[in-house]
């Protein structure tokens, strides 16, 4: 009982204020749905992204397995070796780096120049090798001082050329050091340099195509063909070739000039071996790992089995990736997105209409539903798999079959049923992401989860009792049925006989499922958020309920004037398109105040008034209080809140005339009679259910007074009720029409013309002349 005791503080029965339309939220209500939506999000991310952790028995390799290793989901698993293979092999492709110096070709001419310089110093030439005019004579190397000959050698080693290098210096000596020659092997050393020169040992560079060259200046990166490069001894065969072939060159200095060039070839590309390994460590950790895909249900080992490395690689993969409790960040992201689906799913319930529900309630009957179904979802999917794990064999230990025996329309149905079709409509776009989300299912399986939905509806829609409830579960497993063959014909996997017929079985019988959900789950809801469906209608029209069975002892007069109140507010509901079972137990309730004090309502009365003995005020009171009452009574048997919103609303704000002018007769010395006093507290009739129950109340009972009631007196009293209801403005508050007034003025007419039909006189029993008949038709002045 404390739902229900939330659900009536949540939104007030019958209160005086008009509910016509829902007006903004107030501070607590806002606090109370964002707390609610927030407690959900957070509860449906909990269901729908928690995993079962992969379980399996610590093997060795070579153990025999003790059960079945199954792959709970699909997974992609890295192949270890593969991928230390895929990258060994890119290690051994990786380019290696050389270092290239551009500025190697300045710094050998400098040092060739150099030493010139200092050998011209030593002789006592000129610096600069100009030749002098003269033709003096120079001493040959081997009469120098000593001291001399040590310097020129030490200057020969500094250029790099090794000992014995008398010859050579005996050569250039005689030469005198000439500008000429030295300019004639710079000459041929730069045109050396204008290859890319490499050391002669190149097996860094092996069996490669292309090597990395980085500019120690620039810092830029190059990749150079192999072919463009030069070792240094094909740079001395090259720069040899060259000597020999140029006959300005005499034969005599051709030696000499070689060996000064060999000493100043030297490679301008140096091998790094610290970048090489830099460059390959990268090349390696951009490689791919190399995967393989295990898919959901693949048995990796099999009971009795012997257990093999590869078993022991994939278990231990699937472990790592099969979580294990709750991920906080993605249990947090999940909830931050329901919220705001949930967001959005409040925001269009604004849009729905419903005469038995105000904004709040409905929102929360609609995600109550929405949690229920869920829940049911997660609790039949657990059990489906326990069932299926208890089959060896297929297609019965395929948990993906036991799929389509899952309640998905169990919300749809009960939506349906309490709020109406359109209302469910949006209900199933909201769940049905919901429902893919907490069973993992792909696109063909939403487009199931969808059109069962919608087929809920459709079929739940003609149910008006409780049995048509089953049937609509029947009709619901054969669309199921028919759905699963053709979306299992049209998937990648079309299903054999064997498979076809258990999931077509197994679809059937989510029908009956949901039905069975529903029938004992319906009542309970109607109960909680107190809405008059069709069933509950036929429920309450049952005279042996204990209200009704009061009404009937305590007043017989006001139960008679119910169920010709009920009968008149049927007929009009017909013309005017309300629904005529919902106004017919209406009119049955709407008086039902009037057991606390039966005696003083002129129905109920034989020939004593106590309104006689006692002052208006008194009379108006108790009038009063019996809407009051109607309503306390009303609440205390749980009625729906459409029928008990109809107690005081079928009086409006009324004026209790009789006793209106009484009052004024008992004031006649001078007293002030307040006419507001004398009115009912309201409110006015805020829908056309309320108007034709208005006027359905009043013109029963003013049809009673009538000694004639022929047509055109039940039309011109009809008339009267109705123009001074209209004119009081009883309706200001009612989308009712004037045309459909009209209509409701004539199934008035109809039904009392049937009601009030005149009968053949049988001979010897006229009784309108029984001896001391007295006609006193009793005053409606006090008729409620």
């Amino acid at each position: 009982m404390g739902i229900m005791n939330l659900l009536k503080w949540i939104q007030p029965v019958a209160s005086g204020a008009s509910r016509r339309k829902d007006g903004p939220l107030s501070g607590w209500q806002v606090v109370l749905l964002a707390g609610l939506l927030i407690f959900l999000s957070v509860l449906f991310s909990v269901l729908l992204t928690r995993q079962s952790h992969f379980s399996a028995p610590a093997y060795q390799p070579g153990d025999i397995a003790r059960a079945d290793i199954v792959v709970p989901m699909d997974a992609l698993i890295e192949d270890e070796a593969a991928t230390q293979t895929r990258r060994a092999e890119v290690k051994a492709k990786a380019l290696p780096v050389y270092r290239f110096n551009p500025s190697l070709q300045d710094d050998q001419a400098a040092r060739l120049n150099a030493a010139f310089v200092r050998s011209r110093v030593l002789l006592g030439l000129d610096p600069a090798g100009k030749e002098s005019s003269g033709k003096k004579r120079r001493r040959p190397f081997r009469t120098l001082p000593t001291a001399v000959k040590a310097d020129l050698r030490s200057i020969m080693q500094d250029l790099g050329i090794k000992p014995p290098a008398d010859d050579l210096l005996s050569f250039l000596v005689r030469e005198d050091f000439k500008r000429s020659l030295e300019d004639q092997i710079a000459l041929l050393l730069k045109d050396v340099f204008s290859s890319q020169l490499i050391p002669d040992d190149t097996r860094f560079a092996k069996g490669k195509e292309y090597v990395h060259k980085v500019n120690i200046v620039t810092s830029k990166l190059e990749t150079v063909p192999i072919g463009l490069l030069s070792t240094i001894s094909q740079a001395r065969g090259k720069v040899n070739q060259r000597i020999n072939q140029d006959s300005r060159i005499a034969v005599a200095s051709r030696p000499h000039i070689r060996g000064i060039l060999e000493s100043l070839i030297v490679p301008n590309l140096a091998f790094d071996e610290s970048m090489t390994e830099t460059r390959q460590q990268e090349d390696v950790k951009n490689v791919d790992h190399v995967l393989r895909k295990l898919k959901k249900g693949k048995v990796v080992l099999r009971q009795g089995d012997e257990v093999a490395a590869d078993h022991l690689l994939q278990m231990e993969a699937i472990r790592k990736l099969s979580p294990d409790g709750f991920s906080v960040k993605q249990t947090g992201g999940m909830a931050f997105l329901i919220g705001i689906l949930l967001a959005i799913f409040a925001y269009f319930i604004r849009f729905i209409t419903l005469n038995q529900w105000s904004y709040l309630r409905l929102a929360v009957f609609l995600i109550l539903t929405l949690t229920v179904n869920l829940l049911l979802l997660k609790a039949s999917w657990f059990v489906s798999e326990s069932v299926s794990q208890s089959f060896q064999a297929l297609p019965f230990n395929d948990k993906t079959f036991y799929f389509y025996l899952l309640p998905f329309a169990y919300g749809s149905m009960l939506v349906t049923l309490l709020a109406g079709g359109r209302c469910a409509q949006i209900f199933i776009l909201f769940f049905c992401v919901l429902a893919v989300q907490a069973t993992g299912t792909d696109a063909y399986g939403f487009f199931y989860i969808l059109l069962t939905n919608l087929a809920g509806i459709i079929f739940t829609k003609k149910a008006t009792q409780r049995i048509g409830i089953i049937g609509a579960g029947g009709k619901i497993g054969l669309s199921a049925a028919v759905l699963f063959l053709i979306l299992r014909t049209i998937g990648p996997v079309p299903p054999d006989l064997t498979s076809g017929g258990f999931g077509a079985a197994l679809a059937f019988l989510s029908g009956p499922l949901n039905a069975i959900f529903l029938v004992f789950t319906l009542p309970l809801f109607e109960r909680i958020f107190m809405v008059a469906t069709e069933m509950r209608l036929e429920e309450l029209g049952n005279l042996n309920l204990k209200l009704i069975r009061e009404l009937i002892l305590k007043a017989p007069g006001t139960y008679n004037h119910s169920i010709a109140v009920g009968t008149l507010c049927e007929g009009a509901a017909k013309a005017i398109g309300v629904n005529p079972l919902f106004l017919r137990i209406a009119g049955l309730y709407h008086d039902i105040g009037k057991t606390v004090q039966p005696e003083y309502f002129v129905e109920n009365q034989k020939e004593d008034n106590p309104h006689a003995r006692i002052r208006s005020r008194e009379s108006v009171q108790i009038l009063q209080n019996h809407v009051i009452c109607g309503i306390s009574l009303a609440r205390e048997a749980h009625l729906p809140s459409a029928i008990v919103d109809l107690i005081p609303q079928h009086h409006g704000t009324k004026l209790m005339r009789f006793f209106y002018e009484k009052a004024k007769d008992e004031a006649a010395s001078g007293g002030i009679v307040q006419e507001e006093q004398y009115r009912y507290s309201g409110p006015k009739p805020q829908t056309k259910a309320a108007a034709i129950l208005m006027l359905a109340d009043g013109i029963e009972a003013a049809a009673r007074t009538l000694n004639d009631h022929s047509e055109e007196k039940l039309r011109e009293l009809i008339r009267k009720i109705l123009t001074d209801t209209t004119q009081e403005g009883q309706f200001s508050e009612c989308d009712i029409t004037l045309s459909e007034l009209n209509r409701i003025a004539e199934s008035f007419l109809e039904t009392l013309s049937s009601y009030y039909h005149g009968r053949i006189a049988y001979p010897g029993c006229d009784f309108n002349q029984a001896p001391g008949a007295v006609e006193n038709a009793p005053s409606p002045a006090h008729k409620s």
